[in-house]
């Protein structure tokens, strides 16, 4: 595959770049030089992929592989999976054939400290930053918890209707549970709080929503995402504040201050790109012209993907540049807080945008 450039110098500000290739010596605005840092051929159509800071565990062709942040492989092994997953947190990273219901969970040496096997397809796995992992299936509504040893701490039966999203606290003490239930050919959906005993803390009933996401920041505060809008909530279920938009979200990415970024369409049907910070303020607006498929977010910039660029945005919701590319982009997301990487059909590209 080969790979073209072409740099335009835009409105100030702003830059842009054409995937792939060198970049010519151009002064770029605000400093900005997006630099090639390496690439990563892959055989698989669609490989899936796990960033952290810490590298890249790209899985492709039946091989999970752990790239360090040079781009250099670190160690391989071999999986089967139907439907596969990778995910990846501070201290492990986690392999899962979601068809099967099995899970692997190894370091960063590449060693598998624990795994399970259930008898239902999973539709849920998240972890803290202690390890503590939770799952949850495709259709039902129990959701299992684990520790860092691997350890079942609880099981958990919500009582009504299906699970939607599910997030354990960093203290590792709070689970909270977005359900959709229908009832009379109408929909609600409930957030509830349980401690790791199963007991339920405290919940919240919201007719006529869906609730898709749900993130903890901090200790305790969890912050909510719905169909119309966002909502912070303390552990003890009180709305410390509410975020309508004017229309429906569709995409949104959550970094650990807080700072969510996210992609919705407004009522005229076309699609913009907003930010919300800690306190619950909007940032600026900006309209995003092809069909949004990624919002991805790191500690200083918002990302949206499209099929063939990635707008760069900062924390204020401004546009910082536009990466675009001659192939489609399948994927991709933040390796850490400047560099980002772009999904191709068996191709990875992996940049540094200062």
């Amino acid at each position: 595959m080969r790979l073209l450039v072409s740099v335009v110098i835009a409105a100030a500000g702003s830059w842009y770049f054409f995937s792939g290739g060198k970049i010519p010596d151009v002064p770029f605005l605000k400093s900005f030089e997006p630099v090639r840092l390496y690439a990563i051929d892959t055989v698989g159509n669609s490989a899936e992929t796990a960033i952290r800071d810490k590298g890249l565990a790209v899985y492709d062709a039946g091989v999970l592989t752990f790239y360090d942040l040079d781009g250099v492989s670190v160690w391989e092994k071999t999986f089967e999976a139907e439907n596969p997953r990778v995910f990846a947190d501070e201290n492990h990273i986690v392999f899962a054939d979601a068809e099967k219901g099995k899970l692997w969970r190894m370091d960063y040496g590449g060693e598998t400290v624990n795994s399970l096997e259930k008898d239902f397809p999973l539709g849920g796995i998240y972890q803290n930053r202690a390890s503590y992992l939770l799952y949850f299936g495709q259709e039902g509504n129990q959701l299992d918890v684990i520790d860092n040893k691997g350890k079942t701490i609880t099981e958990i039966t919500v009582p009504k209707g299906y699970i939607l999203d599910a997030a354990i606290s960093d203290n590792s003490s709070i689970v909270a549970v977005s359900t959709l239930s229908i009832e009379n050919e109408k929909y609600y959906s409930s957030i509830l709080f349980y401690n790791l005993d199963g007991t339920v803390m405290a919940g919240n009933r919201y007719d006529g929503e869906i609730i898709f996401r749900a993130f903890f920041t901090g200790m305790d505060e969890l912050k909510a995402l719905a169909n119309d809008g966002v909502f912070s909530m303390s552990r003890d279920g009180d709305v410390e504040w509410e975020k309508k938009i004017e229309g429906n979200l569709s995409r949104a990415d959550i970094n650990d201050s807080g700072y969510i970024a996210m992609v919705f369409e407004k009522e005229d049907g076309k699609q913009a790109y907003l930010g919300i910070d800690e306190n619950g303020e909007f940032t600026d607006e900006t309209e995003i012209e092809e069909e949004a498929s990624i919002v991805s977010l790191s500690g200083r910039h918002g990302a949206v993907f499209t099929n063939k660029a990635v707008r760069i945005f900062d924390m204020k919701g401004r546009l910082e540049g536009v990466i675009e590319s001659d192939f489609e982009i399948e994927g991709g997301g933040w390796l850490g807080d400047d560099r980002i990487m772009l999904v191709y059909e068996n191709r990875m590209e992996i940049m540094d945008i200062y």
